[in-house]
């Protein structure tokens, strides 16, 4: 079997429908590059930089860690409750984003897959 890549290069110097192939993945991965769920992230993460931190959270006393499994993360160690909290709360919304953009990564390999299939020899 080949793969999406192997098999539109093979077709590529001979159809001009690989052009527009090539074309509709880069509009559809620019599309859902700008998609409203990534700037939903953006958004959440500047209201968790300029959000009030409830007073559970002190903003002095340093959090207790022995819960985690695994070495610290270093940007966490030293910080303050509140601080803590807030720089993970901002470390699970990048995880997010970076898991989306991974995916949008995705979609130009599999429209560029999508219409390989499409194409007869």
């Amino acid at each position: 079997m080949t793969t999406p890549d192997a098999s539109l290069r093979t077709i590529k110097p001979k159809i001009p429908e690989f052009i527009a192939a090539e074309n509709r993945a880069k509009n559809l991965v620019e599309k859902a590059a700008n998609s409203e769920a990534i700037r939903i992230v953006d958004e959440l993460m500047q209201e968790v930089k300029s959000m009030h931190i409830s007073n559970r959270f002190s903003p002095t006393k340093e959090p207790r860690l022995s819960n985690l499994t695994g070495p610290p993360n270093l940007m966490l160690v030293g910080l303050s409750e509140a601080k803590y909290k807030r720089q993970t709360l901002l470390i699970e919304l990048e995880k997010i984003k970076d898991n989306l953009i991974s995916s949008i990564a995705q979609i130009e390999n599999t429209v560029m897959d999508i219409e390989a299939t499409k194409i007869d020899d």
